[in-house]
């Protein structure tokens, strides 16, 4: 079953949607290289909820908006 990220409030981490994107398993989440375009939206697309809109290093994204709602093969 699907991990979905949530979109709003203090449970919204990067660390947790690496690992909901299955990034990390849980435990082993490097958050001291975690970049949100550069590791996370680069990665977009392996979210069961949204393949292939992979959103480019670099760009401007916010959080919440570009990861909330989505699922994931890993756990939140």
């Amino acid at each position: 079953m699907a991990t979905v990220i949530p979109a709003t409030g203090q449970m919204v981490s990067m660390g947790r949607i690496g690992s909901a994107l299955g990034l990390y398993t849980s435990g082993s989440i490097p958050t001291a290289s975690l970049k949100l375009n550069g590791t996370l939206g680069i990665n977009r697309g392996r979210n069961t909820s949204a393949p292939g809109n992979n959103i480019a290093s670099g760009s401007q994204t916010n959080e919440s908006l570009s990861f909330g709602g989505l699922s994931g093969s890993g756990v939140y």
